[in-house]
């Protein structure tokens, strides 16, 4: 296999193949990065893959300048570089907001304030006025968004930066206003017999919006072309998936499936495709 041609074909590459073939549907969902780079290290390579040079490894300008172990790292502990990067641009959100906190205005009785308390006033006691402090409200309401970040291989890497911090910022203005959110990251691609879809939660509602967390998986490329890859490599039998790794899915029809096995409502969900397009995600 030639590594500067590997990568994931464009959604229109292949837009007239055949339509009634029955796809199998291979989904692997992870509640945690830990948890998927753990699964990654003990996964053994397909038969399809066995005797291919596998690209997950592939030191090559073109692919990747970063290797699997390196990229694992980022993968486990955060993408530091990446996050000093955009940080200027997506602001870190108060830490006790970005928990999912909302401030409220909480009247109290008090020596002094904007209004007279009746009762005290005329009972003689000392707090005769009604005061205003702001307090902070934990919010029980939760939103899951989906992000399927997979690209085509030939995808200009500003612009994949570019959707990302659109995503991270609107983590960030939803959470500013009280919001705890989940974050799922997706990548999926098919080819001619078989379907694959990986989700990966990489922001949880009881934690706030960790940039240095979250970066890898947002706008690093190697999140698709050392983690994702290898994945394939280890769990697909259909020979199309050789040379090309599948052909980018985005639509969230053509995801359905795997939406359903997340289990709970998506509030939001949002492909590449679909952010790059957008002024600002609402």
């Amino acid at each position: 296999m030639n590594g500067s041609s590997q990568g994931f074909d464009s959604p229109d590459t292949h837009k007239y193949f055949i339509k009634f073939i029955i796809m199998k549907q291979i989904i692997k969902k992870f509640t945690g990065t830990l948890e998927y780079a753990t699964y990654l290290s003990k996964a053994q390579t397909s038969k399809t893959f066995a005797s291919e040079r596998l690209s997950s490894q592939l030191l090559n300008r073109s692919w990747s300048m970063t290797s699997f172990e390196d990229a694992d790292k980022m993968l486990r502990l955060g993408d530091k570089e990446n996050a000093e990067r955009i940080a200027k641009r997506v602001a870190q959100v108060n830490r006790m907001n970005g928990s999912g906190y909302a401030m409220r205005a909480k009247q109290f009785n008090d020596v002094v304030g904007h209004a007279v308390h009746v009762p005290n006033f005329l009972t003689g006691v000392p707090t005769t006025m009604i005061n205003t402090r702001k307090v902070s409200i934990r919010s029980s309401k939760v939103l899951n968004v989906v992000y399927n970040c997979t690209f085509p291989f030939n995808t200009d890497l500003d612009s994949v930066v570019e959707a990302g911090v659109k995503v991270l910022t609107y983590i960030r203005d939803l959470e500013s206003k009280g919001y705890r959110v989940n974050l799922w990251a997706m990548m999926s691609a098919k080819g001619n017999r078989e379907h694959i879809t990986c989700m990966v939660r990489i922001k949880d509602s009881e934690q706030y919006l960790n940039i240095t967390k979250t970066a890898y998986p947002i706008i690093n490329p190697n999140w698709l072309r050392r983690h994702f890859v290898r994945l394939i490599e280890c769990e697909v039998s259909d020979s199309y998936f050789v040379g090309s790794y599948g052909r980018v899915i985005s639509s969230e029809h053509d995801v359905k499936d795997a939406l359903k096995e997340l289990r709970f409502k998506v509030d939001k969900y949002l492909s590449y495709e679909s952010v790059s397009r957008m002024d600002k995600i609402q």
